[in-house]
């Protein structure tokens, strides 16, 4: 979002383009805070997993949420950097530095959920669900990357 509302300062932009910008700055904080609740949201949810396994009461209610949420975040981090890579398209070297360290972030963000998401898949029972959230997680990887 800041390398946008760098770019947004630009003289000469022509409508299309600064309407682009401003949209995909909104999309890019939004992304951030709603990653940062995700993350308040994922502890809470490993929290809640431990104490259900201790009780042995509500395991699957408890095993879903902590597999949506790190799904969730890896879902957020692969749409952000897709607009980041689209971003980078259209930077100098320098604010293209700026693009590059966060995906950076982005990726690191989307590895850890999706180690978390595949941890917590284990302990399940291997049902169509699971399978189905494998094939979710193994796309997103694929956006993520290219």
């Amino acid at each position: 979002s800041m390398v946008c509302a760098i770019l947004l300062e630009r003289p000469g932009l022509r409508a299309l383009e600064r309407k682009r910008l401003q949209r995909d700055r909104n999309t890019l904080a939004k992304v951030r805070r709603h990653l940062a609740h995700l993350i308040q949201e994922d502890a809470q949810a490993y929290h809640t997993l431990v104490r259900a396994m201790r009780t042995r009461k509500g395991i699957p209610r408890a095993r879903e949420k902590a597999i949506g949420c790190p799904l969730r975040i890896c879902e957020e981090a692969a749409g952000a950097s897709r607009i980041m890579r689209v971003l980078g398209r259209r930077t100098g070297p320098y604010l293209g530095s700026d693009i590059q360290a966060g995906r950076a972030l982005l990726r690191g963000a989307f590895e850890s959920a999706f180690v978390t998401a595949e941890v917590n898949l284990r302990g399940g029972d291997g049902n169509r669900d699971a399978i189905r959230v494998r094939k979710r997680l193994i796309r997103l990887r694929s956006l993520l990357e290219s």
